[in-house]
């Protein structure tokens, strides 16, 4: 992983996402948003877009223009937050491509 961010109320983590290197393509590296995740005692409370907001900045500080992320066509939440943060739908990647159930996103930066 190239970031893995966490938060934490006292030793408790509440949330999660990590940016990786997916694979060299051409001349820009991919880059793939993975492991967005908030404890479900702590949805609603905006932690998902702060894990994704400060997962885009490092990847900015990492000098990244553009990202990817796969999710599932049985998680509408998520496609919803990636939605409403500016992600838009892409053609599914490889390892994904396979995946009927996949959707996957990507954002520029």
């Amino acid at each position: 992983m190239a970031v893995t961010w966490l938060a934490y109320e006292g030793a408790a983590p509440l949330a999660t996402a990590s940016l990786r290197l997916l694979r060299h393509r051409d001349a820009e590296d991919l880059y793939e948003v993975k492991r967005v995740y908030v404890h479900d005692e702590h949805r609603g409370r905006g932690l998902a877009v702060a894990a994704l907001d400060a997962v885009e900045s490092s990847a900015r500080a990492l000098g990244v223009s553009r990202l990817s992320l796969q999710t599932g066509k049985l998680q509408p939440e998520a496609m919803g937050l990636y939605e409403r943060q500016g992600w838009h739908r892409i053609p599914c990647y490889p390892p994904y491509d396979a995946d009927s159930f996949g959707v996957c996103y990507g954002k520029l930066l």
